[in-house]
């Protein structure tokens, strides 16, 4: 957590003191918060900004099937252009193709060297098609049985469908489960009948 937040937090739950007494002392508590106190979050929380000389975050390779086709840079060769973008260089004998855009790299393979690269599905579209299928494999007659008679064998409130630990355990078997659940108990009579 970072250590302002952690301040807050402490400042806000921790202190005892009144509003009275907090104005009638002229040393308040917030007079002597020290300015470290409120520095840049620490190394150890999620957030934090770059420190100076500090490495940037490079891209994950995601076309390896059109850098298969790929040879190392050679000693008098850049690894990167001006845009730090990995530059590619054809592995073919004879050829000095170097390019850092994928789809010139692809058009060369295909002209050159009668090659045509059929790239990997994009993850947007294999998360798609996994909510997809998370989404269909949800029986929601079976689901609201299930919770009919648990209420019913367990003599459970109407409530029960309510409560955020139930919607927790539902969406830990299956994060597309949010409308499973009844929002609100005056549905639970029609559900049991």
């Amino acid at each position: 957590m970072c250590r302002r937040l952690r301040n807050y937090t402490y400042y806000t739950t921790c202190c005892t003191t009144t509003m009275a007494e907090s104005f009638s002392d002229s040393s308040s508590e917030l007079s002597e918060l020290d300015s470290d106190q409120f520095s840049i979050c620490s190394d150890d929380s999620p957030i934090s900004t770059p420190s100076i000389g500090a490495q940037t975050k490079r891209r994950k390779l995601r076309a390896t099937s059109t850098w298969s086709y790929s040879r190392l840079h050679k000693s008098d060769e850049p690894e990167r252009n001006h845009q730090k973008r990995k530059i590619f260089y054809c592995k073919f004998d004879g050829c000095s193709f170097a390019n850092a855009i994928t789809t010139n790299i692809h058009a060369h393979l295909k002209v050159k060297h009668g090659i045509i690269v059929a790239e990997e599905e994009s993850r947007n579209k294999d998360q798609k098609a996994a909510e997809k299928a998370l989404k269909e494999a949800i029986d929601l007659p079976t689901v609201r049985e299930a919770l009919a008679e648990l209420i019913v064998t367990r003599n459970l409130l109407y409530e029960a469908v309510t409560w955020l630990e139930l919607h927790s355990l539902l969406k830990s078997v299956n994060y597309m489960a949010d409308n499973v659940l009844l929002k609100t108990s005056i549905t639970v009579p029609r559900l049991i009948k």
